[in-house]
């Protein structure tokens, strides 16, 4: 089992904890990363996870610990965890977590940083824990229409038999629009902004193991 002290994810199934190591996959598209700051990798341990997760839906799914790499004068982050499914053609949101804000940095050189602080892990209220602590760094996404996703819902749909993916996405604390005048997003990732401009991850900052979960 990881130490908690370690920079990586564990995930815990009904009490299971399973460990790996991955390398990140960024994405293409999305949030610019602002001049003068650097991101590297996701760091989690997903990727060493042989084969399939097996998940009954209504399970909470657990994300230990992940961290990101940073280099510059330190920059506000907030992470979402999901699973997502192929639903009529569709990718839909199934599970979510809730919304882990941290400030990284700063750092002359890359560093990883903790994306979820100690002292509040997603969601705040215990419902999802390690090793029966009240706190930590985790996060934990629940199928859509939990009440333990409230005040920021998850817009999506009900999981359904067969294989889904796990996302992990760093956002920018900062309005999509540009206005600083405008929301800044601190919120879940899965519903639509005014107008219907969905929120965009940060360049390279998505993290997709594809149907790395089985709903049974």
């Amino acid at each position: 089992m990881a130490d908690n002290k370690t920079l990586g994810v564990a995930l815990g199934i009904g009490g299971l904890v399973l460990v790996g190591i991955a390398l990140a996959s960024g994405g293409k598209g999305g949030q610019p990363i602002p001049e003068g700051h650097k991101f590297g990798r996701i760091i989690t341990e997903i990727d060493g996870i042989a084969g399939t997760i097996h998940l009954q839906a209504g399970k909470p799914l657990m994300l230990y610990n992940p961290a990101v790499e940073y280099q510059g004068p330190g920059i506000d982050v907030f992470t979402y965890f999901s699973l997502r499914q192929r639903q009529g053609g569709s990718d839909v949101t199934v599970y979510g977590s809730g919304v882990a804000g941290v400030h990284v940095g700063p750092a002359g050189s890359m560093m990883a940083f903790r994306l979820v602080s100690d002292t509040q892990p997603q969601p705040a209220d215990g419902t999802c824990n390690r090793d029966g602590k009240s706190a930590g760094p985790w996060m934990c996404c629940y199928i859509w229409g939990s009440p333990s996703t409230r005040p920021t819902p998850i817009c999506g749909a009900p999981p359904v038999a067969g294989p889904a993916d796990i996302l992990i996405e760093c956002f920018l604390k900062a309005a999509d629009s540009g206005n600083p005048a405008d929301a800044d997003g601190f919120s879940s990732p899965t519903c639509y902004r005014v107008g219907g401009k969905p929120r965009l991850a940060m360049v390279g900052l998505t993290k997709r193991y594809s149907g790395k979960v089985v709903f049974v």
